[in-house]
């Protein structure tokens, strides 16, 4: 997506919450910096380990026991 193109979508975004949040009159409601990642950790693992296949390595991902 092009930085122009993600700009008028964040625009968008933004404009479409001002509208709800005024049409309802309801309070704004911080979802936080990731809510848009939260729970795609497999669908982003599954995508980097692609790309370091096409790379020529063979990844073994376990995650880490505190």
């Amino acid at each position: 997506m092009g930085k122009k193109q993600a700009l008028a979508a964040i625009a968008h975004k933004i404009l479409i919450n001002c509208y709800h949040i005024l049409k309802y009159k309801v309070p704004f409601k911080e979802l936080g910096s990731d809510y848009f990642t939260k729970g795609q950790e497999e669908k982003v693992l599954l995508h980097y380990k692609k790309k370091l296949l096409k790379m020529g390595y063979k990844v073994d991902v376990q995650p880490i026991v505190a």
